[in-house]
């Protein structure tokens, strides 16, 4: 999804190559990783699926980690685990992270659609885990900003 929603595929597009390296597709056809094979823009390295592919449907504890590792060119890693907080690679790893942020939208039917994925977090935060909450709100200014809270 993220490959989509910031726009790789345009960007990929319009640059010479149109290669881009799926690290989680390598990851999980056991294959050896292209070391510096990121997609970097705007100074943030990419490691993302490649929405492009098939989607990626079996996933490990052993592979989480893999993906969390598979990058050298920067010291901080932000996984994506979109509505997966209940898989086994996503809460086996909880415990080894410095902090976990959640997206809320702050539209009132939203959040009353999603309340089951609220109270699911709530309890994980109430259990010790380092939840922070960031609320989107749009801007006329700019497309999204975020409203952190602790």
């Amino acid at each position: 999804m993220i490959f989509h929603w910031v726009g790789i595929e345009e960007r990929l597009n319009k640059s010479a190559g149109n290669k881009f390296y799926s690290y989680p597709h390598s990851i999980r056809e056991n294959k050896t990783l292209k070391p510096n094979s990121e997609f970097v823009f705007d100074g943030i390295a990419w490691v993302v699926a490649d929405d492009r592919k098939d989607m990626i449907t079996d996933w490990n504890y052993n592979q989480m980690i893999k993906l969390m590792y598979a990058s050298s060119l920067c010291p901080i890693t932000l996984i994506d685990i979109g509505s997966n907080t209940g898989h086994e690679s996503v809460k086996s790893i909880l415990s080894n992270v410095d902090g976990i942020l959640v997206i809320v939208d702050p539209f009132p039917t939203y959040c009353m659609k999603q309340n089951h994925k609220l109270e699911e977090i709530l309890k994980l935060k109430q259990e010790g885990f380092p939840i922070h909450f960031i609320v989107n709100k749009y801007n006329s200014n700019s497309c999204l900003f975020g409203t952190y809270f602790g």
